[in-house]
């Protein structure tokens, strides 16, 4: 792939060089700091087969090859390109729309609709307007969680709201009275809940999540009395944790030590599970 990471004039919507896009496209790996020569080195030295790369790049517009990706207009109109968001993030009830312009999802919206649904939308692939506004309001508060901030009132209720956003940028490390995590000076005031570990462990567990440009992991209330959306996100960070936490532990095989972990839990939930019954 090192011809890749060379070729810089092919790029589109926000990747910075043919690998970027590739690899956003095929693995959902957005985060690859390409400014770091050890990760050149190691992705310079990664093969790709021609049938993938033309997939992913080469031959990404030829609409018919790669159907999976692509939805399929109507036979009235087969040869339009019509909205192609996933049914699982909101079906279209009357037919997907033929798109009368060239909306696109780019690399933010991608990277931002990946972290807060578990969905890989790739890099170029069409959407109506209303999918459009839909992924920048995602990539918006995707940006303003990961700086420290948050978005009041939220701007996706129900996934896809109408509502206009008021986007207000006040830093989580002061209390307002419209942080989702903002308990009220009255006497029946919400404590944060009691560690389960040592001082020692927590503080190096923060540390850890900081370096890595992660916030918002202390816990202010309890996990129960937090709104929807602050459970949300953080199941999003907590998903990023172990991903960093894999790489640590495993750099040779870091996804292969994920699926082991989420293999571990389910067959403990499971055997839970079946002693409940017994």
């Amino acid at each position: 792939m090192l011809t890749l990471l060379q070729n810089d004039r092919d790029v589109i919507l926000g990747a910075i060089n043919e690998a970027d896009l590739v690899l956003s496209r095929g693995a959902g790996d957005f985060d690859v700091n390409y400014e770091d020569p050890a990760v050149r080195e190691e992705i310079g030295q990664r093969k790709i087969c021609d049938r993938h790369l033309n997939e992913l790049s080469k031959q990404w517009h030829a609409r018919t090859h790669w159907t999976h990706y692509f939805a399929s207009a109507r036979a009235s109109s087969m040869n339009k390109i019509v909205c192609s968001i996933p049914e699982s993030i909101e079906a279209h009830t009357n037919g997907r729309p033929v798109l009368p312009s060239k909306l696109q999802i780019n690399k933010n919206e991608a990277r931002a609709i990946l972290l807060k649904e578990g969905l890989l939308v790739h890099i170029g692939l069409p959407v109506c307007s209303r999918h459009k506004t839909w992924a920048e309001r995602t990539s918006a508060d995707v940006t303003v969680h990961e700086t420290g901030h948050f978005i009041y009132p939220p701007t996706l209720q129900d996934r896809l709201s109408q509502t206009p956003d008021i986007v207000t940028g006040i830093n989580f490390q002061g209390q307002s009275e419209y942080d989702p995590d903002y308990c009220p000076p009255r006497q029946d005031v919400r404590k944060a809940p009691k560690q389960v570990v040592s001082d020692e462990i927590c503080n190096k567990f923060y540390d850890f999540a900081y370096s890595a440009q992660i916030k918002r992991v202390k816990p202010h209330v309890p996990y129960q009395s937090q709104t929807s959306r602050t459970k949300r996100y953080k199941s999003f960070i907590g998903n990023r944790l172990i991903d960093y936490m894999t790489k640590c532990m495993a750099p040779d095989a870091f996804d292969v030590l994920k699926e082991d972990i989420i293999r571990r839990n389910q067959d403990e939930s499971s055997d839970m599970e079946q002693k409940s019954r017994n």
